[in-house]
Protein backbone atom coordinates (compact mmCIF):
# COMPACT_ATOMS: atom_id res chain seq x y z
CA UNK A 1 0.00 0.00 0.00
CA UNK A 2 1.44 3.35 -0.97
CA UNK A 3 1.03 6.49 1.16
CA UNK A 4 -1.17 7.97 -1.58
CA UNK A 5 -3.44 4.93 -1.59
CA UNK A 6 -3.54 5.01 2.17
CA UNK A 7 -4.78 8.58 2.16
CA UNK A 8 -7.78 7.51 0.09
CA UNK A 9 -8.52 4.73 2.54
CA UNK A 10 -8.19 6.86 5.65
CA UNK A 11 -10.52 9.67 4.62
CA UNK A 12 -13.47 7.74 6.02
CA UNK A 13 -14.79 4.23 5.49
CA UNK A 14 -15.78 3.86 1.85
CA UNK A 15 -16.95 1.14 -0.51
CA UNK A 16 -14.48 -0.30 -3.00
CA UNK A 17 -16.09 1.36 -6.06
CA UNK A 18 -15.74 4.78 -4.40
CA UNK A 19 -12.11 4.10 -3.48
CA UNK A 20 -11.43 2.98 -7.07
CA UNK A 21 -12.94 6.22 -8.41
CA UNK A 22 -10.83 8.31 -6.02
CA UNK A 23 -7.71 6.49 -7.17
CA UNK A 24 -8.63 6.45 -10.85
CA UNK A 25 -8.30 2.65 -10.86
CA UNK A 26 -10.56 -0.19 -11.93
CA UNK A 27 -12.74 -1.64 -9.19
CA UNK A 28 -11.48 -5.19 -9.67
CA UNK A 29 -7.87 -4.23 -9.01
CA UNK A 30 -8.78 -2.24 -5.93
CA UNK A 31 -10.95 -5.12 -4.70
CA UNK A 32 -7.98 -7.51 -4.84
CA UNK A 33 -5.81 -5.12 -2.83
CA UNK A 34 -8.59 -4.49 -0.30
CA UNK A 35 -9.14 -8.25 0.11
CA UNK A 36 -5.42 -8.72 0.80
CA UNK A 37 -5.36 -5.84 3.29
CA UNK A 38 -8.45 -7.16 5.09
CA UNK A 39 -6.84 -10.59 5.29
CA UNK A 40 -3.63 -9.09 6.69
CA UNK A 41 -5.55 -7.12 9.31
CA UNK A 42 -4.81 -3.67 7.90
CA UNK A 43 -8.39 -2.95 6.77
CA UNK A 44 -11.76 -3.94 8.19
CA UNK A 45 -15.13 -4.23 6.46
CA UNK A 46 -18.12 -2.30 7.84
CA UNK A 47 -21.79 -2.69 6.87
CA UNK A 48 -22.91 -0.27 4.17
CA UNK A 49 -26.48 0.83 4.90
CA UNK A 50 -26.97 2.03 1.32
CA UNK A 51 -25.74 -1.20 -0.32
CA UNK A 52 -25.50 -4.45 1.61
CA UNK A 53 -23.48 -6.09 -1.21
CA UNK A 54 -20.76 -3.43 -1.13
CA UNK A 55 -19.42 -3.06 2.41
CA UNK A 56 -17.38 -0.05 3.39
CA UNK A 57 -13.77 -0.59 4.37
CA UNK A 58 -11.81 1.31 6.97
CA UNK A 59 -8.29 1.27 8.34
CA UNK A 60 -7.49 -0.75 11.46
CA UNK A 61 -4.93 0.39 14.06
CA UNK A 62 -2.41 -1.96 12.42
CA UNK A 63 -3.19 -0.36 9.04
CA UNK A 64 -2.76 3.12 10.49
CA UNK A 65 0.64 2.07 11.89
CA UNK A 66 1.65 0.72 8.48
CA UNK A 67 0.57 3.95 6.75
CA UNK A 68 2.48 6.03 9.27
CA UNK A 69 5.57 3.93 8.65
CA UNK A 70 5.22 4.19 4.86
CA UNK A 71 4.83 7.94 5.14
CA UNK A 72 7.90 8.12 7.37
CA UNK A 73 10.17 6.07 5.10
CA UNK A 74 9.03 7.96 2.00
CA UNK A 75 9.77 11.38 3.56
CA UNK A 76 13.36 11.52 2.32
CA UNK A 77 12.39 10.62 -1.25
CA UNK A 78 9.61 13.22 -1.26
CA UNK A 79 12.01 15.88 -0.04
CA UNK A 80 14.64 14.99 -2.65
CA UNK A 81 12.12 15.11 -5.49
CA UNK A 82 10.43 18.34 -4.41
CA UNK A 83 13.78 20.03 -3.78
CA UNK A 84 15.12 18.96 -7.17
CA UNK A 85 12.01 20.41 -8.78
CA UNK A 86 12.36 23.58 -6.67
CA UNK A 87 8.87 23.14 -5.20
CA UNK A 88 7.93 24.62 -1.85
CA UNK A 89 4.99 23.59 0.35
CA UNK A 90 2.77 26.42 -0.97
CA UNK A 91 3.32 25.36 -4.59
CA UNK A 92 2.54 21.73 -3.72
CA UNK A 93 -0.67 22.73 -1.92
CA UNK A 94 -1.74 24.80 -4.93
CA UNK A 95 -1.01 21.87 -7.26
CA UNK A 96 -3.06 19.52 -5.07
CA UNK A 97 -5.93 21.97 -5.01
CA UNK A 98 -5.82 22.38 -8.79
CA UNK A 99 -5.72 18.62 -9.36
CA UNK A 100 -8.68 18.09 -7.01
CA UNK A 101 -10.72 20.71 -8.89
CA UNK A 102 -9.81 19.17 -12.24
CA UNK A 103 -10.71 15.69 -10.99
CA UNK A 104 -14.06 16.90 -9.68
CA UNK A 105 -14.79 18.70 -12.93
CA UNK A 106 -13.90 15.60 -14.96
CA UNK A 107 -16.18 13.41 -12.82
CA UNK A 108 -19.05 15.89 -13.17
CA UNK A 109 -18.51 16.00 -16.94
CA UNK A 110 -18.50 12.19 -17.14
CA UNK A 111 -21.67 12.03 -15.03
CA UNK A 112 -23.41 14.53 -17.33
CA UNK A 113 -22.36 12.51 -20.37
CA UNK A 114 -23.70 9.31 -18.77
CA UNK A 115 -26.96 11.09 -17.89
CA UNK A 116 -27.29 12.33 -21.47
CA UNK A 117 -26.79 8.80 -22.82
CA UNK A 118 -29.47 7.34 -20.56
CA UNK A 119 -31.99 10.13 -21.21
Amino acid sequence: MSPATGRHLTCSPAAVPEIARRLGQVRQGVQRVVDDLVESGHLIRHPNPSNSRSPKVGVTPAGRALLDRLWEVSENSRQVVTSAADLDEYTLQEARSTLRRLTLSLREHENRQNDDRTA
